[in-house]
Order: structure tokens, then C-alpha cells, then sequence
């Protein structure tokens, strides 16, 4: 039977008596008890490690993670920690793992005793590393502490408990950290830990704390109880993506500086179920809640794609639930003010989905010598499934794409290129149409997100600056390779090198820098050639001025800031020499989430049964005015066939 082995740490008891908590036991004692609910549901068995108070010192705590050595392949790991949590300076050798020379860590029972020591977040990654070897799941981590309005029931007059210990200390030496022999060390001096599969449910952002209140006349901490309160109203399909957005409305609704993360090691993952390795299907959902300051809100706003529209062409939502129609108010960057929700719950939180964009359509038309029986079947089909993102217009109007309707097959081309966009969908029959309108969505989605700005923005140019290296160094891909800036033309230039009798793949590095003088997010979506997107390389990130955040790729256990860029052998042999890739790069005053950008990609039209990517993923303090910008870079990945011995080394004039 597959089983859920859990790990559960919390800690009330601290020996220092200002360092006591009251709430943590209890937030294990009820997410205990929840999972022990729904592993019954589910079919699963339940192997829950309960440490509590004195019996979580570190050394403890270390070995505790043995529990997950009797874990099957496809068996469930999940670690819950609630207690204090620290920050301290970070050693040098981690710098370009944090922006802010910060490191994080777990307060254990014996931590602040003489001779006692924190677990740090790299000893953390190197034990989950340690014990998801030979795991086909994701481990869960679930993190009530700080770093990682207020509820109805709290007691207004009883002020918050932190979950925080404020003395830092210096940095302990990198050396000295559990498990450092297997780190991964750089010609740069540069240190990383390994990293597991991982989808990490944390309490607050790595500079806020987490707060205890007085729930029902009992201490709690205020995520747990929420994190709680949203699986039980959720249900068990629930995607760790959707789980979260419920829980950070529910504590952002009562309390204003603390917002709970999610974070994985690989983005696909938030689409997982909850302890589950089941992808969670349909289309993107957002959340709709009641804030006591703005009315009912939505948590997706300009900086996803919607806007008010026109009284002609207006952005419509509505409940998934039962269809109850909610119109958009007032559009911010990360929000929406909704109306049509008067008569509900305001305590409540319900699912919407957009029934309606407001946006320029992309025209499709037939190209002159398409079959007759095909033009009838689209027509009907888009009918039946109409779309958001483009229309079949006609030959008299200005078009973005052509569809050819030849030999019972169908295909999506640019103008003016006879290459299909994607692979040829054989047939003109009902289920056939379904599939190349469901492709033919993908494609105008990601020309929508490709297109996203606001001409708006109070943004400058010289409060973000973004430098793209190439490597110079034909085959190295490791972070110290030698590398040179990229031309500042429209398109930045990367060629393979041709050199010792093989090619070898171009490679770049992306530096995004916070040269003004307030704080302010970014995101990094990577728009692939096959129409996939990702924000992988870059979630999101906090930058404080003069802070910097590199974009990252993790292949195997390692990270990497050397990311490589490759040509697909089936393009190779169409004559394709070169594509183009690009990024889009979100800044945003506010906190920003991109995880609804990601889609998988489509196989391209080579024969290939699968999609390919250009970019080379290997398996290797709120200012009073909101606002956003968006910024692309476009990279052009060539091989030169026809110059075997060439010596073009990356980027060029």
C-alpha cells in the first residue's frame, strides 16, 4: 500500500523562557491529525515521527530523517517544522545563493544552549537530499516559523506572538555545515548544497515573521491553522499551486506583513495534487475573497494579462461553483477589484476562472487552396469552442497566422513560412478540430504573454538593470566559466563553437540587478520556441536596492548559473540553423506571482514525439503606488552548419 511517511518537529518548551512559544505542539497535534484523516480517504497508510519540545535537539532532529530511508519509490516523504526560525550572515561561499548575504535557519531545542547550534536551510537541503535518493516523489516541507487583520476569533487586545528568535549572530563557517564534502564547489570559491525534488510550503518570506494568535481562546500559528482550514475546504485534488493561493488569502485577510511561500525545485510540480504525483488538470484557477479594504478582490491582475476591457468587450469571471457571472472593477498589478458577490460569504473563499478576456484577438485564416469539407469543420468547431485569443477572420483582413487545411491534414503556419508551427493534426473529423483549436490556444496564449507591457509604468529603466553574458569558453558550462556581456542589439547573437572535432553548445548567464532605491520584485518567464513557458530559472525575488539575483537552473543535484542553449538534430535537418528564444522579464512593486504562465509545450512538426526545448533545462515594504513593467530579451541560438571549423565564440557584433 503506498504509504506517508511524515517527520513531525515542533517546539513549545524552548530552556531560554523568552524564547517560549505556545502554539507550535498544537499546529502539529491538528496537521497530524488532518493527515491522519485524509491518508484514510485516500487509500494511503500513515508512518508518522512525532518529535516534540526537548526531544527535537538538532542531533535528534538529523537523525530523525532516517524515517524516510524505509520510504518505497513512489511513497510520500513530508517534514513539518513548527517553531522559531532565525537569519544570521551568510558565509561568503553561499553569496550567490542569497541575495541579501542572509541565511536562514531552524531554531532547535538545544540550539541556543551552550555549545548548541541551529540547523541551517543548506544542511536542510543536503538532508532531503540524503533522503529522497531513489524517490520518484517530491518531499513535501511544511516550515511554521519565521523566514520560512488578523482572524475573526483572535482577541483583539492580546498582541501577536512571534515565531522568531532576533539574536543573528555571526556567520557560521561554511565548513562547519552538515554534510559540506558533498557540496557543490566552484573555481570561484562558490559553495552549493545538493537539491532533491522538493515542493516547500513555508509561513512567511525569508524577511517577514511568522505570528502566533489566539484562536478559540488557544495559541496557533496563524499558517498551519490556515494551511489546515484550506485542504479541509478544498478536498484531496487540490493543487499545491490553487492550496496556496487559498492559504496566503486567508492569512493576508488578517494579517498584512506576513505572506506564505511556495516554492519547488522544479516548477512543474505546483501543479501537483496534494501528496500526490498526479498533475492537476482544467483550466487556471484564481481565488476571490473579501479584503476590508477594497471590497471582494481576485488575486490575478494586470501583470497576468487582464484588464477592465471596453462596455463592448468587458473581462467577465464568474464561479466555478455555479457560473455566477463577476464583472472586473479596477485592475492593480497582482489584484483585481470584482463586483457580482455582494450577496456572498465574505469569510469564505471561491474559485473563478475567466470566461471572458478582454483582449485583441489574433486573426487565423485558411490559406487559398485548404479542402472545403475543413473550412466547414473548423467553423463549426471554433463555434463550438470559441476563444478568447484569436478568430477565423478573412483574406481581406490583416492576419497572424495561417491554417492550412491540405490532404485531411491541418497545420498552423506563419505568414509567409511554410513551416508548421507545431505537429500536423492528421484528420478533419470533430475530436481532430478539438485538438488543433486546444494547440492553436496554446500558441495565442503565448503570443498574448509574449505581447504583455504597460506603456503605463512609472518604472525606470535604471531601477532594474539586467546584464546577459555568453560564455566564451566553448564546452565549459560550469559558473566560473569566462564569459563576455552580450550585444546590446534587439537580438542578442550565440553560436555553437566547432571545436576538438565536436560541436559544442552555446551558453549564457543572467544577472538582474536592483540599482534604485526602493525594493522591488521580479520574475523571469522563459518563452520556449516550442510555445512552452516557464518561470523556473527565475520564480520570483525579492531585491532591496543594490541587491542581485542570478537566473539558476538545477540539473541533477546541482545548481547552476551557467545555463546552456541548444538546436534540436530534427530542426538540423529541415535546415533550420537558428531560432529565436526569449525572456520576459516582470518587475512589479508588490509581490508577484507568475506560476499561472507556465504551459508545457507542443511537439514540433519533426517527427519528434515529444516537445523540444531550446533552452537546455537539463535534467542536469509596500510603496503607497502599485505598479509593473515588463521587459523582453530575445536570444538567437545558431549553428552554422556550413562553417564546421568555425571559431565564432558566443555572442558578436
Amino acid at each position: 500500500m503506498p504509504t506517508l511517511h511524515a517527520l513531525f518537529v515542533a517546539i513549545d518548551a524552548y530552556p531560554n523562557p523568552k524564547h517560549v512559544l505556545e502554539g507550535c505542539v498544537a499546529d502539529m497535534q491538528q496537521f497530524h491529525l488532518y493527515l491522519d484523516t485524509h491518508c484514510t480517504k485516500m487509500g494511503l497508510a500513515f508512518r508518522p515521527l512525532v518529535l516534540a519540545n526537548e526531544e527535537a535537539t538538532r542531533d535528534a532532529i538529523i537523525a530523525a530523517f532516517q524515517h524516510f530511508q524505509a520510504a518505497e519509490t513512489d511513497d510520500q516523504c513530508l517534514f513539518f517544522y513548527a517553531g522559531h526560525g532565525a537569519r544570521c550572515e551568510s558565509p561568503e561561499m553561499f553569496w550567490a545563493l542569497e541575495p541579501d548575504q542572509k541565511t536562514e535557519s531552524i531554531v532547535c531545542y538545544d540550539s541556543r544552549q551552550p555549545g548548541g547550534r541551529d540547523l541551517m536551510d543548506k544542511e536542510l537541503s543536503y538532508l532531503i537530499w540524503t533522503a529522497m535518493q531513489g524517490k520518484s516523489m517530491p518531499l513535501i516541507t511544511v516550515t511554521d516559523c519565521c523566514h520560512s487583520g488578523r482572524l475573526r476569533e483572535i482577541i483583539e487586545a492580546e498582541p501577536l506572538r512571534i515565531r522568531q528568535i532576533r539574536e543573528v549572530g555571526a556567520a557560521t563557517p561554511a565548513e562547519s555545515y552538515l554534510g559540506f564534502e558533498h557540496y557543490k564547489k566552484g573555481e570561484d570559491g562558490q559553495v552549493s548544497p545538493p537539491q532533491a525534488r522538493r515542493v516547500h510550503l513555508g509561513a512567511a518570506r525569508d524577511v517577514e515573521t511568522a505570528k502566533e494568535v489566539n484562536v478559540g481562546g488557544a495559541s496557533r500559528g496563524i499558517f498551519t491553522y490556515c494551511l489546515v482550514q484550506a485542504l479541509e475546504a478544498a478536498g484531496p485534488l487540490v493543487s499545491y499551486t490553487n492550496l496556496m493561493n487559498r492559504v496566503q488569502m486567508r492569512v493576508r485577510a488578517n494579517i498584512a506583513d506576513q505572506s506564505p511561500q511556495l516554492e519547488t525545485t522544479f516548477a512543474a510540480d505546483k501543479n501537483l495534487r496534494f501528496l500526490s504525483n498526479a498533475v492537476s488538470a482544467g483550466p487556471v484557477t484564481y481565488l476571490a475573497t473579501y479584503d476590508r479594504n477594497l471590497g471582494w478582490i481576485v488575486n490575478a491582475g494586470a501583470i497576468h494579462g487582464l484588464s477592465v476591457g471596453d462596455p463592448a468587450n468587458l473581462t467577465l469571471l464568474e464561479l466555478v461553483a455555479d457560473h455566477t457571472p463577476i464583472t472586473i472593477m479596477e485592475v492593480m498589478p497582482d489584484r483585481s477589484r470584482i463586483a457580482g458577490l455582494d450577496d456572498r460569504d465574505k469569510s469564505k473563499v471561491y474559485l473563478v476562472v475567466v470566461a471572458r478576456h478582454a483582449v485583441p484577438k489574433f486573426e487565423i485564416i485558411l490559406t487559398p487552396d485548404s479542402d472545403p469539407a475543413a473550412i466547414m469543420a473548423l467553423q463549426q468547431g471554433i463555434g463550438q469552442y470559441p476563444s478568447d485569443f484569436f478568430r477565423l477572420g478573412t483574406h481581406s483582413e490583416p492576419a497572424d497566422f495561417l491554417v492550412r487545411a491540405k490532404d485531411n491534414v491541418l497545420s498552423l503556419h506563419k505568414l509567409q513560412d511554410d513551416r508548421p508551427l507545431f505537429q500536423r493534426v492528421p484528420g478533419y473529423d470533430a475530436a481532430a478540430i478539438k485538438i488543433f483549436l486546444a494547440r492553436l490556444e496554446v500558441v495565442a496564449n503565448w503570443r498574448q504573454i509574449l505581447e504583455l507591457t504597460n506603456t503605463q509604468s512609472a518604472i525606470k529603466n535604471e531601477e532594474i538593470t539586467t546584464m546577459l553574458f555568453c560564455v566564451t569558453e566553448p564546452g565549459n558550462y560550469e559558473n566560473n566559466a569566462r564569459v563576455a556581456l552580450a550585444n546590446g542589439q534587439e537580438v542578442a547573437d550565440f553560436y555553437y563553437t566547432f571545436e576538438n572535432a565536436q560541436w559544442h553548445k552555446p551558453a549564457f548567464q543572467l544577472k538582474v540587478t536592483n540599482t534604485g532605491q526602493r525594493p522591488l520584485w521580479v520574475s523571469l518567464l522563459y518563452l520556449g520556441h516550442d510555445f512552452s513557458i516557464t518561470n523556473q530559472l527565475l520564480p520570483k525575488q525579492m531585491l532591496a536596492p543594490g541587491e542581485e539575483v542570478w537566473a539558476q537552473e538545477i540539473v541533477g543535484a546541482e545548481i547552476f548559473r551557467t545555463i546552456s542553449l541548444h538546436i534540436e538534430d530534427a530542426f538540423l535537418a529541415q535546415g533550420i540553423q537558428s531560432i529565436e528564444e526569449y525572456f520576459k522579464l516582470l518587475i512589479c512593486t508588490e509581490e508577484l506571482n507568475t506560476d499561472a504562465f507556465n504551459q508545457q509545450g507542443l511537439a514540433p512538426d519533426t517527427g519528434a514525439a515529444s516537445p523540444l526545448r531550446s533552452l537546455d533545462l537539463r535534467s542536469r515594504i509596500r510603496p503607497e503606488k502599485r505598479d509593473w513593467q515588463a521587459r523582453e530579451i530575445v536570444v538567437r541560438i545558431v549553428r552554422d552548419m556550413d562553417l564546421p571549423e568555425a571559431s565564432k565564440i558566443g555572442s558578436r557584433p
